[in-house]
């Protein structure tokens, strides 16, 4: 691993932006997987952020004026489902999940899917809504395992 790299401690936490149409409904606190399909741009691995590094509401992206959640997830439940979590970028909390990339995805779907159903199973606290801006609405339910 480069040093500019590190492994995550199991027991922080690191957050994924997951938009309203991969939730599985409102009272459930799973995702589908496809709230963990990676991007383009995912070449080194699934974008995740620490969640000691980054608030809910910073998680916009380019898609500002869309609404989002935040999915919280504990880095130690993400080992345990076979998955690591690397943090590449210290000064932004910027982590990869090295094993759903871009490239993975696009060659052998199937295989990516079943992390990316791990990944869902593992959430710890479902965060939001948020919008560029925005405070949690007091009516969205956030879910604690």
């Amino acid at each position: 691993m480069p040093a500019s790299q590190r492994r995550v401690e199991a027991d922080e936490h690191v957050l994924r932006r997951v938009f309203p149409e991969h939730w599985a409904g409102e009272e459930t606190s799973a995702p589908s997987p496809y709230g963990f399909k990676p991007a383009g741009d995912d070449a080194d691995g699934l974008t995740v952020w620490l969640a000691s590094k980054k608030s809910p509401e910073s998680l916009h992206g380019r898609k500002r004026e869309r609404e989002f959640y935040v999915a919280s997830l504990r880095v130690g439940d993400i080992r345990d489902r076979g998955l690591e979590v690397i943090l590449t970028d210290e000064s932004d909390g910027h982590c990869v999940i090295p094993q759903i990339t871009a490239a993975e995805y696009a060659s052998s779907e199937d295989s990516t899917l079943e992390f990316m159903v791990a990944l869902s199973e593992s959430i710890s606290e479902r965060l939001g809504p948020f919008r560029l801006g925005s405070e949690p609405s007091p009516e969205s339910p956030q879910l604690r395992s």
